[in-house]
């Protein structure tokens, strides 16, 4: 987030006032996909009216558009509404009168916190940078990289410098941006590798922009790691966050890989008519295994109109070795009407990786169980599928984490 800080301080300049909060959501702005809406407060010196820190809360809203989380979005304006920069609150005016005690006044905090953390420990202490690569190895170059089921590289070459405290980590080599969704926004490179470099050390380090201060990243324009304004970027946020992250981990050999991917469900369908009254359609999200804990399971028989048939363990999927991976496990839902249903995932042709002798992950499989004229088929869906499924059929999810 500190990046889509920066660019709304770099675009606003000095023409923000206390009391200004911006909000924006497009990846150039160093949003991770157009779902998670950035809201941001500058925090001003009370004497000096200079801005001194800037302060970013973001969260993931579910659906951002009809076809937010489509499997096949080739252009961002296919993922929903975007914006770059919007003042939701301008001199503590909001200008959205029903948003303001949700995405104001609770944001709006946390500026008072920081310039009490100030106030009580200095200014000094606030912008500490932690040069922390010192814990990662003496002088090194590390290479590693991954594919993902379309063919597209990521590939990282990391030199740490031991002796200038610092690093470069290199993405040279990376695919070009695909006409897909997989495109992954600068922001989400820089995140994983803030999470990586912190997890390496032994010690506590600060989370602000001083984690990136030791570190040179190297990103060629309009690859698939920093796409175009234009491109599609939904599963790039869900997918390569996670995918990134591996990679980082293979390079050090830190740690083998683990679930990599998040796969993602959404069914819908729209609005319609019966007798003559309006009948609204629904919309509904969730990820398997890589993500947040799914509802309670009657939930999703009485307002989502499905059958939860299965969701238990699948044994022995994590790699044969001295250290095996985990299980993974299953998902067997049955739909109770006509739905649209969207199935974008990953780690359906390349395997998770094993590392010192280790065997790497099973694969994983998306399976829809259909009845038709031809009896009951079982039909692999691939990696990404967008299906129009009949009341009575089934998709199947088996997954490892």
């Amino acid at each position: 987030m500190s990046y889509a800080a920066a660019y709304q301080a770099d675009r606003w300049r000095h023409s923000l006032r206390l009391g200004d909060v911006l909000v924006s959501n497009h990846p150039v702005a160093s949003g991770c996909h157009l779902p998670n809406m950035t809201v941001i407060s500058p925090v001003i010196d009370e004497d000096t009216q200079q801005v001194l820190f800037w302060t970013a809360s973001r969260a993931h809203h579910a659906d951002i558009s009809a076809a937010s989380m489509s499997p096949h979005s080739e252009e961002i304006w296919q993922e929903g509404a975007s914006f770059l920069s919007f003042t939701l609150v301008d001199g503590g005016r909001s200008n959205e009168e029903d948003l303001a005690g949700i995405m104001f006044k609770k944001p709006a905090s946390y500026p008072r916190l920081v310039q009490d953390s100030i106030k009580e420990y200095g200014l000094l202490t606030v912008q500490v940078s932690a040069k922390y690569m010192l814990g990662i190895q003496d002088n090194a170059e590390k290479a590693a990289e991954d594919q993902m089921n379309d063919g597209s590289k990521l590939k990282f070459k990391i030199c740490v410098d031991r002796n200038k405290d610092s690093a470069v980590f290199d993405l040279t080599g990376t695919s070009r941006e695909t006409y897909g969704n997989l495109n992954a926004p600068r922001a989400i490179t820089f995140s994983t590798i803030i999470y990586v470099s912190r997890s390496l050390v032994k010690e506590d380090t600060p989370l602000n922009q001083g984690c990136l201060a030791p570190i040179n990243v190297i990103i060629l324009p309009k690859l698939w790691a920093s796409p175009s304004l234009g491109a599609a970027t939904i599963g790039g946020n869900v997918e390569m966050s996670q995918g990134v992250t591996d990679v980082l981990l293979r390079a050090f050999q830190a740690a083998a890989a683990s679930q990599g991917k998040c796969s993602n469900l959404t069914f819908e369908y729209e609005d319609e008519m019966v007798d003559g009254q309006a009948k609204p359609g629904f919309g509904y999200y969730e990820t398997i295994a890589g993500g947040v804990e799914p509802p309670i399971w009657s939930l999703l028989r009485h307002r989502f109109l499905c059958i939860l048939r299965e969701f238990g363990i699948w044994r022995g999927l994590g790699g044969r070795g001295n250290y095996a991976g985990g299980d993974g496990c299953v998902r067997d839902m049955e739909f109770r009407r006509d739905l649209h249903v969207n199935m974008p995932s990953e780690r359906r042709t390349m395997s998770a990786y094993g590392l010192a002798g280790g065997e790497p992950g099973a694969l994983r499989e998306n399976i829809w169980v259909r009845h038709d004229e031809y009896g009951t088929r079982e039909i692999k869906l691939g990696g990404k599928n967008r299906s129009e499924m009949k009341k009575g059929t089934r998709i199947i999810i088996n997954e490892f984490r």
